[in-house]
């Protein structure tokens, strides 16, 4: 019978609990952290697209994730509007420059590979 009431009185301060109001910007990136990610993760991809054509095939999709993640994040009104609020607007900037780092990582080195073998073709030609 006491078990029966204290876990009556268990339940009923379970029920009585507050609920936690949490920061967003504690769950996000901060903002150092996304440049350091997009140009580093941008930095591997141009490295591997510049080594090889195939690498497009793991490169690609890892720019177009890292674009619709951005956006993703940003178009939920209700978490944008926090982040704007907590972090300001720098942060949406960070975001968008994280992905743009990562694209322009795999641009980069598609033109640079691309210009290499151009370049190699038109001085054997030339010869």
């Amino acid at each position: 019978m006491a078990s029966l009431k204290l876990s009556w009185a268990w339940l009923i301060l379970l029920c009585m609990v507050p609920p936690a109001a949490a920061e967003v910007a504690d769950k996000m990136s901060s903002q150092p952290s996304l440049y350091v990610s997009g140009a580093l993760v941008g930095a591997i991809l141009l490295v591997l697209v510049r080594w090889s054509k195939w690498a497009n095939v793991v490169a690609l999709p890892v720019a177009l994730f890292s674009i619709i993640g951005a956006y993703d994040t940003l178009s939920d009104q209700a978490l944008m509007q926090a982040i704007s609020a907590e972090q300001g607007a720098g942060y949406i900037w960070a975001l968008w420059a994280s992905a743009a780092l990562i694209v322009a990582g795999v641009v980069i080195g598609n033109v640079w590979r691309w210009r290499a073998r151009h370049t190699a073709s038109r001085s054997h030609v030339e010869v």
